[in-house]
C-alpha cells in the first residue's frame, strides 16, 4: 500500500509536461504488459496510451501490479491493475477548491505551516474514495488521507 501511495505521490510531484519525459531512476516504462491487462485498461479507458510501469505489491512484495499513467480529463491520473487484469485503484491529481472543506481545514488547524504539495483523489474497490494530501513536515513527506467527506483516517510516510 505505501509503495502504491508513494507512486501517486510521485507521478504528481511533476508537472503535466514534463510527467513522461522525465523519469525516476531505476523507474523505467514496461513494454511487457499482459494483453488481459491492456484489455482491462482499453475497455474503462477507451482511446488513452498509458505509459506502464510495473512493481510488486504486498506485505511480501509478491504482488506484480501494473501502472498505467496518462493524462485524463486534464488531469495526470493513474490506473493501477493486478496481474489478472483487476482495477486496483484509480488516481487522479485535484485542484485545492476540489478537496473537501473539512479536509482543508483539518489541515490549517493541524499543519497551519506545511503546504500542500500533492491532492489525489483515489478511487479503489467498489468506489470507495479517498483524498490524499501530502506535505512536508520535520522534513519528511508525509500523506495525510481523508474520507470522501474529509474525515482525517491516517497518515503514511511516503
Amino acid at each position: 500500500m505505501k509503495k502504491i501511495i508513494l507512486v501517486f505521490s510521485a507521478i504528481f510531484l511533476f508537472n503535466t509536461s514534463s510527467l513522461f519525459a522525465q523519469i525516476n531512476v531505476g523507474d523505467k516504462p514496461e513494454e511487457n504488459v499482459p494483453v488481459v491487462v491492456t484489455t482491462a485498461f482499453n475497455t474503462k479507458f477507451p482511446n488513452y496510451n498509458p505509459v506502464w510501469f510495473t512493481s510488486y505489491e504486498g506485505r511480501y512484495n509478491q504482488k506484480l501490479t501494473f501502472e498505467g499513467r496518462f493524462i485524463f480529463d486534464n488531469r495526470n491520473s493513474s490506473a493501477i491493475y493486478d496481474q489478472d487484469g483487476n482495477l486496483i485503484a484509480f488516481a487522479a491529481a485535484v485542484e485545492k477548491k476540489e478537496i473537501p472543506a473539512d479536509a482543508l481545514k483539518f489541515m490549517n488547524e493541524n499543519f497551519p505551516y506545511s503546504t500542500i504539495l500533492d491532492s489525489i483523489l483515489v478511487t479503489r474497490g467498489k468506489n470507495k474514495i479517498t483524498y490524499e494530501l501530502g506535505i512536508i513536515t520535520d522534513g519528511q513527506y508525509i500523506i495525510k488521507v481523508f474520507s470522501e467527506k474529509g474525515d482525517f483516517i491516517k497518515s503514511t510516510r511516503a
